[in-house]
């Protein structure tokens, strides 16, 4: 496990500072009465708590841009070159780019890729068939075929492009 974020551990030992000491200041008021007691002991638990969940929040935003997700896609399939034709949108030039830039990040090379009539779905296609992808997070994904049926529109296209539907 990588180390910790310097700015995170600071976070993390005010958080617990904070909580030592209400905790000590609350003791030193304890003969006053109870409520002499709670009060410090409760506002240092609250303030302390959000130090720690602020040096947690750096600390994973920290791991996640250091080690950005990994695709889960199967790494049997054999990669394929990119055909200088492509039949694409002009509004999708972009997300072709970012798809096939993100694939060949996981050692993967798009051969094609269709834009479909949802404004976030593509079809997308290495190896011998076409997969199904979303943008909508500007990250693409992988959408399983199971998922399908929730974009009718998408299932009546596919029913137009019968060359298309075959290899999906």
């Amino acid at each position: 496990m990588k180390e910790k974020n310097k700015f995170s551990k600071l976070l993390y030992f005010i958080g617990f500072g904070i909580l030592l000491c209400g905790f000590i200041i609350g003791l030193m008021q304890a003969e006053d009465g109870f409520i002499a007691f709670f009060t410090p002991v409760v506002a240092a638990a609250f303030l302390g708590v959000i130090y720690i969940a602020l040096g947690e929040i750096i600390d994973r935003l920290n791991r996640l841009e250091q080690n950005p997700a990994v695709n889960t896609l199967s790494q049997r399939e054999p990669d394929c070159s990119i055909s200088s034709e492509i039949d694409i949108q002009d509004n999708t030039e972009w997300t072709f780019e970012r798809i096939n830039q993100y694939f060949k990040q996981n050692d993967r090379e798009v051969t094609d890729v269709q834009a479909t009539p949802e404004p976030d779905l593509f079809l997308i296609k290495w190896g011998s068939s076409y997969r199904l992808v979303s943008v909508k997070r500007g990250i693409p994904v992988v959408v399983p075929k199971e998922k399908l049926s929730k974009h009718p529109e998408l299932v009546r296209w596919l029913a137009d492009n019968p060359e298309i539907s075959k290899q999906f």
